[in-house]
């Protein structure tokens, strides 16, 4: 049956899974012709959108076409899903398969997925004997461990080349040094000494190697906010937004173009001179922190910049086009939408979350702005 079938290709792959006899007890049962001299492989499919989502259509051509190019090889396979992500593939055959035929089996596979969603595939030796599965199972997972030093849509094989281990070295103050003298070129450098080095052979956990991109990244953002140019959107909903972006990044690749276009926007910005009036950037900074205070007022503003409240109306009203009350109506709405796309939260909590005491006429505001109830948005940003 195919569930007995699922369960060996999960004990080939791990044969303490299921106790002592197990897997040949399910051999025996399914009458598979397993002997001494059965070649295995193991194929694992790392789907980055969960298979629940993927279109069955698709799914059962590729199946119909995969099956049909290992009978056309004189190969038959055991498959199984795991987390709603993995894909267990065994490969088996009375004979070795020879390494083109193994590859054209991954490049099926990988064209398949090409298009409906990001995925990685590992593919373990060939070994011979059902109690030598394992092995082949082993070094496919042990690749697709470091699938995240790799672009997304990569295939990694026991011939996937190892990268040349460099030392990691810290050389945040050599970044740091560069961004004060405003040294473009020296700043790429070592953000590219940094990817190569988290990328080679020196045993880094993902975890880690996020963690040093947030240190670089928080790095230059502080230098950005030094000469009032904004790298990231801040606010209350999206307090962490430095941290969001690296955990976004599923790869280091992803995590090296993400610094690397941060410090381009970064000189970009300084270059033409973007950077905002010092005083409106310090307006926008305190409204952005404090907008889901009902209370906020003018009178705030002005004392937290340290100038007269009608200064303050002038100049931001002609540097920005909006006066401050417009500004952080429309900052209140922005932040809402955000809040209403996710249904944990109660739209009557909403109204307050973003400074609003009254519910109905935060109602009446987001009508009159977006066009639609909040309720009605909801429904529509959902559906």
């Amino acid at each position: 049956t195919k569930e007995q079938q699922g369960q060996l290709a999960q004990l080939l792959l791990d044969p303490e899974r299921g106790g002592p006899g197990a897997m040949d007890r399910l051999i025996h049962s399914l009458n598979l012709p397993f002997g001494p001299g059965t070649c295995f492989t193991t194929l694992l499919v790392d789907c980055l959108t969960p298979l629940s989502v993927l279109p069955e259509t698709v799914m059962d051509e590729l199946q119909a076409r995969f099956l049909a190019h290992l009978t056309a090889h004189g190969l038959s396979q055991l498959y199984t899903f795991r987390a709603d992500r993995y894909i267990i593939i065994q490969l088996y055959g009375d004979s070795r398969p020879e390494e083109p035929v193994l590859e054209s089996c991954t490049r099926l596979l990988a064209g398949g997925f090409s298009g409906v969603c990001h995925f990685f595939i590992a593919r373990g030796p060939v070994v011979c004997g059902a109690e030598r599965a394992c092995l082949s199972g082993r070094k496919a997972w042990e690749l697709l461990e470091r699938s995240f030093f790799y672009e997304v849509d990569t295939v990694l094989s026991p011939h996937t080349e190892p990268q040349s281990p460099l030392p990691l070295k810290d050389m945040l103050t050599e970044f740091s040094v560069a961004l004060s003298e405003q040294q473009k070129a020296k700043v790429l450098e070592v953000a590219g000494q940094l990817y190569r080095s988290a990328g080679s052979g020196v045993s880094l956990m993902p975890s880690q190697v996020r963690d040093l991109y947030y240190k670089y990244l928080g790095k230059l953002d502080e230098y950005a906010l030094s000469n009032h140019i904004s790298l990231w959107f801040r606010d209350e909903v999206n307090s962490g937004s430095i941290w969001d972006s690296v955990m976004e990044c599923i790869t280091l690749p992803q995590l090296g173009r993400l610094l690397e276009g941060k410090i381009h926007l970064y000189f970009e910005q300084l270059s033409q001179g973007i950077g905002e009036n010092p005083v409106v950037f310090q307006i926008k900074e305190f409204l952005h922190q404090n907008y889901s205070l009902p209370t906020l007022s003018v009178p705030d503003v002005s004392e937290h910049v340290h100038l007269s409240s009608s200064y303050v109306c002038t100049l931001f009203k002609n540097e920005t086009g909006l006066t401050l009350n417009q500004y952080l109506t429309d900052y209140r709405i922005k932040m809402s939408k955000r809040l209403l796309a996710d249904p944990r939260y109660k739209i009557a909590d909403i109204s307050s979350k973003v400074g609003y005491s009254d519910g109905n006429y935060y109602s009446k505001t987001f009508r009159k702005i977006v066009g639609l109830s909040p309720s009605e948005y909801r429904e529509k940003m959902l559906s």
